[in-house]
């Protein structure tokens, strides 16, 4: 704490030699760990910046389109892009229809580009082939491929997305 408490003043002190202005108010404190016995300690401590004292975040917080956990799992995130690219599905479906609606093919283009895009953002730094996100995955393709396709219920998921020239979470 005495050292993150060093750093910050040295940082207050080098902006106001060369006329850079920080908002403190701003600053939120994170400590990222796996360890249980560190982030359960963190509760307890408190960090002073110049006048101000901040308490250890607890939670996740967003961060460049990030949201990080403690443990940096990325659960908060995914959980959160996946809910988001759900609720994006759901304004898209009304797009197609057999009565006036958008063609498969133009379907399948918007679907990709609003959804995916949400569902994947940052996933270079998340996925590293966790079933638990793959089949998560998983569902939102299906769901991706009954907006495109039109397809009944009781259509076989292989079926769907071939219909629909979408790939498996896996691949």
């Amino acid at each position: 704490i005495e050292k993150l408490e060093s750093v910050a003043q040295h940082a207050l002190d080098w902006g106001r030699d060369n006329k850079v202005e920080f908002e403190i108010s701003k600053t939120e404190v994170l400590v990222f760990s796996k360890r249980r016995k560190v982030l359960q300690a963190s509760k307890e401590v408190a960090i002073r910046i110049g006048e101000e004292e901040f308490a250890i975040k607890q939670g996740a917080t967003k961060w460049l389109g990030f949201w990080l956990d403690p443990k940096l799992s990325f659960k908060t995130h995914v959980t959160k892009r996946l809910t988001s690219a759900k609720a994006a599905l759901q304004r898209i479906k009304s797009l197609s229809g057999s009565h006036g609606g958008l063609p498969m093919r133009l379907m399948r283009r918007v679907v990709v580009a609003a959804v995916n895009s949400i569902a994947l953002y940052g996933a270079e730094v998340w996925w590293r082939g966790q079933q638990d996100r793959a089949k998560r995955l998983q569902l939102l393709l299906n769901s991706q491929a009954r907006a495109i396709t039109g397809l009944l219920p009781s259509t076989p998921v292989s079926t769907l997305l071939s219909a629909a020239c979408l790939p498996r979470a896996e691949e």
